[in-house]
């Protein structure tokens, strides 16, 4: 999830680049370079908050 001012009213095309190729597993690591990412595109124009949760199955119970 992240807030609008993420994209600071651009285009999301660089935010699905990353989701697309992310080959890690911390939702910290994720959620921070996104932010980086915004922070450099926006240029402070608004603030914005990002948050990346990971989700994995739970073992079958026998």
């Amino acid at each position: 999830m992240i807030t609008d001012g993420v994209l600071c009213g651009r285009e999301d095309d660089w935010l699905r680049e990353i989701l697309l190729g992310y080959q890690g597993t911390s939702p910290g690591e994720l959620a921070q370079r996104i932010l980086r990412e915004s922070e450099e595109r926006c240029q402070g124009e608004d603030d914005g908050t990002v948050i990346a949760v990971r989700l994995e199955a739970r073992p079958e119970k026998i």
